[in-house]
C-alpha cells in the first residue's frame, strides 16, 4: 500500500514540478519581451500581433502602478516578484520529489 501511495505523490510532484517549470519558462519570455518593449514593437509588422502587444503593455503598466513610487525605472516589477515566487515554490517542490524517492 506504501508503494502506491509513494508512486502517486511522485507522479504529482514531477508533474506539478514540470508545470512549474514551463510557467516559469513563460514568464521570463513574457519580461523579457516587456523589458525590450520598444524593440518588439518596432519588429512586430503583423497588426493583430501588434495590439495585442500593446494590450499586454497596458495591462503590465497598470499592474506596476503601486511600484513605480519605490522604482521608478522599473519595467514588470509585478512578474519579478511572481517569478522569484515561482523559483522558491520549485525548489521546495524538488526537494519534497526527492524525499519521496529517497523513501523508496
Amino acid at each position: 500500500m506504501f508503494h502506491i501511495i509513494r508512486e502517486i505523490f511522485e507522479f504529482v510532484l514531477k508533474y506539478l514540478g514540470l508545470g512549474i517549470l514551463v510557467a516559469l519558462g513563460v514568464m521570463l519570455i513574457i519580461l523579457l519581451l516587456l523589458s525590450k518593449r520598444e524593440r518588439v514593437t518596432r519588429m512586430l509588422k503583423i497588426r493583430a500581433i501588434e495590439e495585442k502587444f500593446d494590450q499586454l503593455c497596458e495591462i503590465s503598466d497598470r499592474l506596476d502602478e503601486p511600484y513605480m513610487s519605490s522604482r521608478p525605472l522599473g519595467n514588470a516589477l509585478w512578474l519579478t516578484g511572481l517569478i522569484w515566487k515561482g523559483i522558491m515554490i520549485e525548489a521546495v517542490i524538488l526537494v519534497l520529489w526527492v524525499l519521496v524517492t529517497a523513501a523508496g
